[in-house]
């Protein structure tokens, strides 16, 4: 059974386990507590019959979210858990956001395909954007054109 929470401060050590476990540039306790404080961040925690799987974090920006992160544990890739994340994100979004915006990298094909079928449109490449000089693709989604 798939089950979503919201996270809260007293899940940093969650949060900071995945983002050790699954990115270049993982996010420090101290980022990911200040995010966690903003009034426009929304961080879900994603399980799977009782054990963390995930989370997805985004910034409700006007009209807009901006995803921040999306993040399977690399125990659990493969099984369709980043599909239902991003049907989970995409169908509980508050209502007067029209649209989602995300930035992944260029050689991470595996997400790329993930967005896409998500419904999310390549619009860009952002040059050097990660710490390591690697480019970013600019993806965005529009509300009713998928999920």
């Amino acid at each position: 059974m798939i089950e979503f929470r919201t996270a809260a401060e007293a899940d940093l050590p969650l949060l900071e386990r995945i983002e050790l476990a699954c990115f270049h540039d993982p996010w420090s306790a101290d980022m990911l507590l200040e995010e966690l404080r903003m009034s426009m961040s929304n961080y879900q925690l994603m399980y799977e019959d009782g054990e963390l799987v995930g989370y997805y974090a985004y910034m409700h920006i006007l009209d807009e979210a901006h995803i921040l992160n999306v993040a399977v544990l690399p125990a659990k890739e493969g099984r369709g858990l980043g599909r239902l994340m991003m049907q989970h994100l995409l169908s509980t979004l508050p209502e007067d956001i029209v649209a989602a915006t995300l930035e992944v990298r260029r050689s991470n094909e595996r997400a790329i395909r993930l967005y896409e079928r998500a419904g999310f449109l390549f619009a860009g490449i952002r040059k050097g954007y990660y710490m390591d000089g690697e480019d970013a693709c600019i993806y965005w989604w529009r509300k009713g054109e998928s999920c």
